[in-house]
This record gives C-alpha cells, structure tokens and sequence, in this order.
C-alpha cells in the first residue's frame, strides 16, 4: 500500500504549518509494502529549528492527523548518527519527496 493522494496532503499541511520545507516518506509507504493498519509512517524532514519540542510538536500533530504512528528522523540527524551506512544510503534511495 503507498500513501494515498489525500494522506500526502494532510502530510504536507501539516508540515508546511510546521515551516517544513524539505521532507520525504521512505520505508514501507515508499516502496508500497505498507500493511493497512498495520504500518507506521516514516518522514525524513529538514527542521529549522534544531530542538526536539519541535520535532515532539510535529509527530503529535501527524499521528493526530493521520490517525497512525509516525516515525521521523531528521537529515541532519540521520547524517551523524545513523550507524549504518546502508541504512543511510537506503532511506535516500527511496524516500519519496513530499516537499
């Protein structure tokens, strides 16, 4: 299962009145094996502020959306402290750009 049409967009509503301005979706969503109901959401975001109130603010705001769990990383943080490599180069292959 991929994202649908009308989950991108409270997806990006939401990220937008978050003043996101770079993000994707990658794990299952992104390569369509998501179960329905079964499945979190993973988002890589770009943060303009560097605060984890900020980052808390945001998955609240999606999972109260979505009505799912919502996984997020940043780019900034998957660059300096993902310790696998492959991992790295996985969730930047796929990632589907949402903004």
């Amino acid at each position: 299962m991929e994202l649908t049409s009308d989950m991108k967009k409270v997806i990006k509503d939401v990220l937008k009145k978050h003043g996101i301005t770079k993000a994707g979706v990658y794990g299952s969503y992104a390569r369509g094996e998501a179960a329905a109901g079964d499945s979190d959401i993973d988002l890589i975001v770009e943060l303009s502020e560097k605060n984890l109130f900020a980052l808390a603010s945001l998955k609240r705001d999606l999972e109260e959306e979505l009505g799912t769990e919502v996984d997020i990383i940043t780019y900034n943080g998957l660059k300096k402290f993902a310790r696998k490599e492959d991992f790295k180069e996985r969730v930047l292959a796929e990632q589907e750009i949402l903004l």
